[in-house]
């Protein structure tokens, strides 16, 4: 199970979340619940969130995949994500799984977090709120 086979995942395409079914067509290994170092936040007028990593002991929570075709996958994975249009972009970080700690790709929002606010949980389904209208236009993300 090398590095590039595995995938963080900490939004929308979680189990019970809007775009887990994108996901899911790619048959994806479930591994667990996971985290990475960082700070998850609510994009002002998105239906999604973005993670931005930080050297601090916040963590994002969300979920650990093993791709099974994940040359496909990613390629496939980067064209939701927006990464052509500089919405998201991939990289390697760490994650822990338990007191384990391995290497996955995953995607960090690198636009303006000065425009977003912090969830605080670190957790995506703990955000509190409602889906906005803005789902339907933009159903993203990770």
């Amino acid at each position: 199970m090398g590095a590039n086979s595995l995938l963080f995942v900490y939004g929308t395409l979680k189990r019970g979340e809007e775009n887990h079914r994108w996901l899911s067509v790619h048959h994806p290994r479930f591994l667990g619940e996971a985290r990475i170092q960082g700070r998850l936040f609510r994009i002002k007028g998105e239906s999604f969130p973005g993670a931005a990593p930080t050297r601090s002991r916040r963590y994002v929570r969300g979920e650990l995949y093993e791709l099974t075709s994940p040359d496909q996958s990613l390629k496939k994975l980067d064209k939701f994500e927006g990464t052509d249009e500089g919405l998201f972009v991939r990289k390697l970080a760490d994650v822990w799984i338990g007191d384990e700690k391995m290497k996955a790709w995953t995607y960090f929002y690198p636009g303006r977090k000065d425009k977003a606010a912090t969830i605080a949980s670190g957790s995506f389904r703990e955000r509190g709120s409602s889906r906005t209208a803005n789902s339907a236009r933009r159903k993203s993300r990770t």
